[in-house]
């Protein structure tokens, strides 16, 4: 993920379409996991204070 970012902007390949596509699901699949990890953590804590 983090070289992908870098690689986007040290080479700024605005001509790779495909390229682009990529960062972009890479990106997308990223936001997913960290809001599926802050959902399951928010369980957690609801589920810690109902004891």
């Amino acid at each position: 993920m983090i070289g992908l970012i870098f690689s986007f902007i040290f080479n700024n390949p605005f001509h790779s379409e495909r390229f682009l596509l990529l960062f972009h699901i890479n990106l997308f699949i990223f936001l997913k996991k960290m809001f599926l990890l802050s959902l399951s953590s928010l369980k957690l804590c609801n589920f810690a204070e109902k004891f």
